[in-house]
């Protein structure tokens, strides 16, 4: 007996062909959206019937069967990067998430991160459209508190596709233990009652800290006054580490009582602090600088300066500049003094000799200490 089966979407018609009682049987059962069956027969034989429920059974199976697969076809990929994460307290480190179609998925993707306890997570943005066979880029900013202690945790990144199961990513998030370190030159420093002086630091940066760190002087005698910025703030394009320069200036009043004293500067924020220590020394007096006349010796003209401590200690650094034609060609024993540096202690005195080259119009010798400066100008060959 053949049959013919036709499928509308979700209905279902068979029709079966046969004899009955020597003539033609025609017969139709339909199956409608709501699945029920309602057979008619007419006089039919037992084995039409048995043969009818088990084609109409097969075909509701297949019905409910293509539903199902229809209803969860297609799903989203999930990968972010990094997968591990070394950030400091205070810091800040940037990555991205790539949400790709699969299986011909497309719709609306919803995102979320899950983070532990002064720990944030951002996902910028957090909803977005996937088109079929297309992926989309979204950026993922990871922050750790300041006083989040070192240790490590774990991030979960989770994508909830409409109507689908979520997609999610397991990541692995170190929370170090160097923030910034700092370091300051130089390490013991003279100033005279009076004057000033001034220490150059450095302060670094590392394991993405992006925070900023307020700067401090302390520990400072009476009569003496420390200036240093208040914040240095890393910049973004740092990336994981990077560092910044920074000046602290002494100002030491007359008044000030002479001593030896130590203080220190401070980088901080929150728990995390850091300091290096200073030696001051306040010293009362000044030095004076002198020279000689100029004397010919193998075409060039020498000559011995003096430097004579006044109740000064500390050390003075001797730089001489030529002058005139020539000065931005002469060579290093055209135009000459040595030593660079002397350290002078309270009524103590040193040498310094000087050279110079033949065609200049002369040279400027300075000694320098602290904020104390004396200098002297030779005449030329």
């Amino acid at each position: 007996m053949p049959a013919r089966v036709t499928t509308h979407r979700h209905r279902f018609g068979v029709s079966a062909f046969g004899p009955r009682d020597g003539g033609s049987d025609d017969r139709q059962v339909r199956t409608p959206d709501t699945g029920s069956l309602r057979p008619k027969f007419g006089r039919s034989s037992r084995l039409s019937k048995v043969a009818f429920w088990v084609m109409s059974i097969w075909l509701t199976a297949s019905a409910v069967g293509c539903n199902l697969l229809r209803r969860s076809e297609g799903t989203v990929l999930l990968a972010c990067e990094p997968t591990q994460w070394v950030i400091a307290p205070g810091g800040q480190a940037e990555g991205r998430c790539e949400v790709r179609s699969a299986l011909g998925f497309q719709g609306d993707v919803r995102l979320q991160c899950a983070a532990p306890l002064g720990v944030t997570c951002r996902l910028q943005p957090s909803h977005v459209t996937v088109s079929r066979h297309q992926a989309v880029l979204i950026r993922l900013v990871v922050g750790v508190g300041i006083d989040r202690s070192p240790g490590e945790a774990s991030l979960r990144i989770e994508a909830f596709p409409e109507d689908r199961s979520a997609v999610q990513q397991e990541l692995r998030l170190f929370v170090a233990e160097t923030a910034f370190t700092l370091e300051c030159t130089p390490t013991s420093l003279v100033v005279v009652r009076g004057h000033g002086g001034f220490i150059q630091c450095f302060i670094g940066f590392f394991n993405n800290y992006k925070s900023p760190v307020y700067l401090a002087c302390e520990g400072l005698p009476p009569g003496v006054v420390c200036n240093v910025p208040a914040q240095v703030i890393p910049r973004e394009d740092w990336g994981e580490r990077g560092g910044e320069v920074f000046s602290a200036t002494l100002n030491v009043a007359p008044t000030a009582r002479v001593g030896d004293y130590a203080f220190w500067v401070r980088a901080y924020n929150g728990p995390i602090q850091r300091r290096a220590d200073i030696e001051l020394r306040v010293r009362t007096g000044s030095f004076s600088l002198q020279c000689g006349s100029l004397s010919s010796e193998a075409n060039c003209r020498v000559t011995t300066c003096q430097l004579t401590s006044h109740d000064y200690e500390g050390l003075v650094e001797i730089r001489i500049t030529c002058l005139g034609y020539g000065c931005g060609s002469c060579r290093y024993d055209q135009c000459f003094a040595e030593p660079t540096s002397v350290g002078l202690t309270p009524g103590g005195s040193a040498s310094i000799g000087v050279r110079l080259c033949p065609g200049t119009y002369g040279a400027e010798l300075c000694a320098r200490g602290g904020f104390l400066t004396q200098c002297v100008t030779l005449p030329g060959t």
